[in-house]
């Protein structure tokens, strides 16, 4: 028999302050007095594994409870056989002569379990040597039942019974807070200044919110300031992070020495074909879920797009799926699901990576590009057959999802004149149907491009240019570039009837424009002019649309045609082209259609003195849960409601049949609100004379009712009713809109508590009644994460600073289930 060495090691001391993971060490420190008798932290490099177990460790008073040891298997090299000898190592207490190291380390825990304190062995950083340390784990388990194990990994053990805990990374708000003390400490302090507060943010979520990554770049701060940090975080191929390096500090940490460092040592760990997918992924946008809102920002692909973009005879379609667990296993691939389905996504430093693997072999590269671009085109493509639908509202969810990948599609397109027209067509069909809030101007600068590349493509492209043209100039309006407008449509006149000298004098005679270019006419004499021949106009774009078969075009004509009717068209026409609309509409199942058929219904009645029915049909619409995210909708829906109410406001005949000064409050807080509505979408209000004159006319008459001071106090709630509901994701619901119109007692116990979602309103129920976040989790069987974020943004909605205050905002017919919770109040 051999002789075996042995010593203890400790759990590592705390070298720095620890940040964040009071949800995720509560966690743990639960778990590992239940029964779970293997728990394994799991998660990319660098997010904090071992940090996270060794200050839990440090947090559980371990005073005569259990015996501790720990175990580095860093120091191990790659599928090391010594796993066993290792461990024993640490573990056996002294010097034992002629014993095997498996027989000493089954001696002393056994040991320990007869004394009654039962063991708990911690392995850390088992990825590499994955295989050894399974099969020591069975046995260990298998031979000392009092045995608790937590290990460390960048992928599950495999064991049958083993707890999966998956380390996320942290909070925006963490992130923050630890890159602003690691800057401090380099003797470069992050000021409190809005746009540097906004530079770190944004670092912060480009590397991936990962603890280490914050600390690398922190310690940048020493030779540059945020911006030229950011600037090193491009994303792209001149992106430098994989090059950064800190000292290695011990041996075990080489592994740690840089981010290209910690991805390299996933990436040397995988097999060859889930390499290959890897390196394919990459031409993939990056991925990201934050989750400081209750509804995370995310993004990802589904498994139908990798396979069509990345299988081949070498990845056949097949092997996909599996090769793709086995990546997220290594924490390589991130995921998160929805609505029954999962989607992928690479964190940017892992995408950069791969992206460097890929990068040389040009052939291979570009035909993948060619393949994710086609796939993007045909999903864009598809909203044609299905927009005026039921399945309009699932394209649009796609979209949002998609759109890191839909704008790779344009941008990787400009290197050939073949592939500009494809990301050309792409971004036209954005710009004619739906672009998520705040995107405009990035589609907008990269159909300019397109255009540019696409100048050489000949007589073929000219229909699909000319298209982007007059498209580009309809953007431009609602961004208050009139001139631009002006400029663009004039450019495509000169192409398409070059022989009409004064074509603007023209829009009661056809003279062959395009139908993109006459539904841009057709707007700016809406929006610009106001001028009642709009409706002549895109009554002629729609027949053209639909005499081309485009259904796509045909209907967002229908839809600007109704609202040309109500705002500057015939009266007597106004309700019986509105009301067509509706019909049709309601015939589609088309729920955007339908809202939007609905507010211009009700413009048009208003405008026609029907202003009770308009009322009546503007609460309904804002009163109903609309689609979440959906500015543009909610945003029209408060212009139909204001619109109406000033109507009412300026019918001086009948004083006595309304109160005005309800009205007027309700009125100056929906202008404070629309206004500082647009301006979060883009949208330049005030440059656009259709929509300003409605709003200087319900100023006017808001403010003249009230006086200078309450008028300005009702528009300051509407703005902040707003940021609320903005800041909270939730700005599509039908509740924000209800507090908007609330009485004086906007602020009432009752009121911001309708803007909370069902789930949101549960957890806040038991808050209120003194559950911790750990206690609400176990009672709701959801992850503590879920629970940290749904109260994050109830505070955010009832404007609160601390659940200590969310009783305040309690209504009547819940304060008895409040009651009822703390009397059940678990112990903690």
């Amino acid at each position: 028999m051999s002789a075996v060495s042995l010593r203890g090691d400790e759990v590592p001391a705390s070298t720095s302050q620890f940040f964040g993971r009071e949800a995720e060490s509560e966690t743990l420190e639960y778990l590992l007095t239940s029964v779970f008798r293997l728990i394994t932290l799991v998660g990319p490099g660098g997010i904090g594994k071992t940090r996270l177990a060794a200050e839990t460790l440090r947090g559980i008073d371990r005073a005569g409870s259990r015996h501790v040891h720990w175990v580095r298997l860093a120091r191990l090299p790659r599928d090391s056989a010594s796993v066993v000898e290792e461990v024993a190592h640490s573990v056996v207490r002294s010097d034992v002569v002629g014993q095997s190291a498996w027989d000493a380390l089954l001696g002393a825990l056994r040991f320990e379990a007869s004394d009654g304190l039962a063991p708990l062995l911690v392995l850390d950083n088992c990825e590499h040597v994955n295989s050894a340390a399974r099969q020591l784990i069975t046995d260990l388990l298998s031979a000392v039942p009092e045995l608790t194990i937590l290990a460390t990994s960048r992928e599950p053990v495999g064991w049958a019974e083993e707890y999966v805990f998956a380390v996320p990374p942290l909070s925006p708000r963490q992130s923050l807070e630890l890159l602003r003390v690691r800057a401090a400490i380099v003797g470069r302090p992050v000021p409190e200044d809005p746009e540097q507060i906004t530079l770190a943010r944004t670092i912060c979520r480009r590397v991936d919110h990962n603890p280490l990554f914050i600390r690398l770049a922190s310690a940048r701060l020493r030779h540059r300031p945020l911006a030229g940090l950011l600037d090193e975080l491009t994303g792209d191929t001149s992106d430098r992070r994989l090059a950064w390096r800190q000292g290695v500090r011990m041996e075990s940490e080489g592994r740690h020495s840089g981010i290209g460092s910690v991805v390299e040592w996933s990436f040397d760990l995988c097999r060859a074909e889930e390499r290959l997918l890897l390196e394919r992924l990459a031409v993939f946008a990056a991925g990201f879920e934050e989750t400081d809102n209750a509804a995370p920002a995310r993004n990802g692909v589904e498994l139908d797009a990798i396979v069509a973009v990345c299988a081949n005879d070498a990845l056949p379609a097949a092997a996909i799926a599996p090769i793709l667990d086995g990546l997220v296993e290594k924490s390589l691939v991130s995921t998160h699901a929805r609505a029954g389905m999962v989607r992928y996504y690479l964190l940017e430093s892992v995408r950069l990576f791969a992206y460097q693997e890929l990068f040389d072999r040009e052939a291979e590269r570009v035909r993948l590009q060619q393949r994710h671009r086609r796939y993007y085109r045909r999903g864009i493509g598809s909203i044609r057959d299905i927009w005026c639908g039921p399945e309009q509202q699932a394209w649009v969810e796609w979209v949002r999802d998609a759109w890191d990948n839909i704008l790779i599609a344009i941008e990787s397109s400009f290197t050939d004149p073949a592939e500009a027209l494809i990301g050309l067509e792409i971004s036209t069909v954005l710009i004619s149907r739906w672009i998520p809030r705040g995107r405009a101007g990035a589609v907008l600068r990269l159909t300019e491009l397109a255009l540019d590349a696409t100048q050489e493509s000949g007589p073929a492209a000219e229909a699909l240019r000319v298209r982007a043209m007059a498209l580009i100039g309809r953007l431009a309006l609602w961004q208050g570039e009139c001139e631009t407008a002006a400029a663009l449509l004039d450019r495509c006149a000169a192409v398409c009837a070059p022989t009409v000298g004064d074509w603007r004098a023209s829009a009661t005679v056809d003279i062959g424009l395009p139908p993109a270019v006459e539904w841009t006419w057709g707007s700016e004499l809406m929006m610009v002019a106001m001028d009642q021949r709009a409706v002549i106009v895109l009554d002629r774009a729609r027949g053209k649309f639909h005499d081309a078969g485009d259904t796509l075009g045909e209907e967002a004509c229908l839809q600007f045609l109704a609202f040309a009717s109500a705002f500057v068209g015939d009266r007597a026409q106004a309700l019986e082209r509105t009301r067509h609309y509706l019909d049709l509409a309601a015939g589609a199942g088309a729920t955007r259609t339908m809202a939007f058929a609905e507010i211009a219904h009700s413009i048009a009645l208003a405008r026609c003195g029907h202003t009770r029915e308009a009322l009546a049909l503007t609460d309904a619409l804002l009163s109903a849960p609309l689609v979440p995210d959906d500015m543009w909708t909610v945003s029209w829906a408060l212009a139909g409601r204001f619109i109406t109410l000033t109507e009412i406001l300026a019918d001086t005949t009948s004083p006595g049949a309304v109160d005005r000064d309800r009205i007027a409050r309700e009125l100056a807080r929906l202008v404070g609100a629309f206004a500082a509505h647009h301006r979060s979408t883009g949208v330049a209000i005030h440059r656009i004379p259709l929509l300003a004159t409605h709003l200087d006319r319900a100023a006017q008459l808001a403010g003249r009712a009230l006086g200078e001071e309450d008028y300005a106090d009702a528009q300051d709630q509407g703005k902040a009713l707003l940021r609320t509901f903005v800041d909270s994701g939730d700005i599509g619901r039908g509740a924000f809109a209800a507090a908007a119109t609330a009485g004086p007692g906007a602020g009432a116990p009752g009121v911001l508590w309708a803007s909370l979602t069902r789930a949101e309103r549960h957890i806040a129920t038991y808050a209120a009644a003194g559950w911790t976040n750990t206690a609400i989790a176990a009672h709701r069987r959801c992850s503590v994460r879920t629970v940290d974020a749904q109260l994050a943004s109830v505070r955010r909605k009832l404007m609160i600073t601390s659940r200590n205050d969310i009783l305040r905002h309690i209504p009547a017919e819940i304060s008895k289930a409040v009651a009822d919770a703390t009397q059940n109040r678990p112990a903690r």
